[in-house]
C-alpha cells in the first residue's frame, strides 16, 4: 500500500477484511516476495517487505495463515464459485438496467411522461441517464478485468490444477478442451 501498511487476507475466514493489518514503514510499499523456511523443516513463512527508502522488514507469519487447512481447496472453489456467480450477476443487471434505460429513453421520446417538466427537463434527465449508464458500463469493464487479474495471480498463487478448478470457471476460460492435462498448474 502507499501508505506503508501491508494487508494480510485469509479468504476462507473473511473476503471482506484482512486478517492482519501490518504497519511496515511511513513510506510506500515497493516490494514483497515469501521467503522458504531457514530451517529444514516447515516451522515457519517469512516475508520479506521493501519499502521505497530501500527498508527491508522480515516478518514471521502466523502459522494459520500459511498452514493449509484440509478443507481450505474446496473452500476456496465454493468462494470462486460465488464471485464468479456475483459476477455474472452483476453483468445482468446492467444488461438490464441499459434495457430499462433504452426503453424510458424511447418513452420519453414517443411522448410519454409529458407534463411532469418541461422538455428541457425531460432532455437533461435522459442524457445524465445516459452519462450514468455509460459510466456504470466503463466501471462494470474495469472492475470485471481487475477481477480476472486478481483471481488469475490468486490461482498461480495457490498452485492450483486445472482439476482443481470449478468446472463453470474451466469452460469459461476455455480449458475444458481436449488435449489439456489436468495436472499442471494453471497459467
Amino acid at each position: 500500500r502507499t501508505d506503508g501498511g501491508v494487508d494480510v487476507w485469509d479468504l476462507t475466514d473473511s473476503s471482506y477484511t484482512p486478517s492482519v493489518a501490518l504497519a511496515v514503514s511511513a513510506t510506500r510499499i515497493t516490494s514483497m516476495e515469501f521467503l522458504p523456511s531457514p530451517m529444514k523443516s516447515l516451522t515457519s513463512q517469512l516475508l520479506a517487505v521493501g519499502d521505497s527508502n530501500g527498508n527491508l522488514h522480515i516478518f514471521d507469519m502466523p502459522r494459520n495463515l500459511w498452514r493449509a487447512q484440509p478443507n481450505e481447496k474446496s473452500l476456496m472453489a465454493n468462494f470462486i464459485d460465488r464471485e464468479v456467480n456475483r459476477v455474472d450477476y452483476v453483468a445482468k443487471r446492467s444488461e438490464i438496467r441499459r434495457e430499462e434505460a433504452a426503453l424510458l429513453a424511447g418513452d420519453q421520446e414517443d411522448g410519454v411522461g409529458e407534463g411532469a417538466g418541461d422538455e428541457g427537463d425531460m432532455m437533461m434527465g435522459q442524457e445524465r441517464e445516459e452519462e450514468d449508464v455509460a459510466q456504470d458500463d466503463a466501471e462494470a469493464a474495469e472492475e470485471e478485468a481487475l477481477y480476472e487479474q486478481l483471481e488469475k495471480k490468486f490461482i498461480e498463487e495457490l498452485e492450483l490444477s486445472r482439476d482443481d478448478l470449478p468446472e463453470h470457471w474451466r469452460k469459461t476460460h476455455h480449458l475444458d478442451e481436449e488435449g489439456m492435462e489436468g495436472a499442471e498448474p494453471v497459467q
